[in-house]
């Protein structure tokens, strides 16, 4: 498995209901700089006290260091990952 990151792009419709916009890969180099930017920008919108707890949770998404991991497994776990923050953080 060669180590690429997907980014689920969603968007909110005026019933407030999610929809995926489009799923976009990134070659390694990049995406690195561009989890650290995406967690940043998740976690200012986190209230302090979930804050590490929900970095935790993020890591856990984009771990790189399991060469059996796949990329279904990955999407699956970024996909639980937005439902848990959804889910806690209304202003999201």
């Amino acid at each position: 498995m060669s180590k690429e990151a997907y980014y689920t792009l969603l968007g909110v419709k005026s019933d407030e209901t999610r929809e995926v916009l489009g799923v976009y890969n990134f070659p390694t180099s990049a995406v690195q700089l561009g989890v650290i930017h995406l967690q940043r920008s998740i976690l200012k919108w986190i209230k302090p006290k979930h804050k590490v707890e929900v970095a935790q949770d993020f890591k856990n998404v984009f771990c790189t260091d399991d060469r059996s991991d796949t990329n279904e497994a990955t999407e699956k776990r970024y996909v639980a990952f937005l439902s848990r923050l959804m889910s806690r953080e209304k202003t999201v």
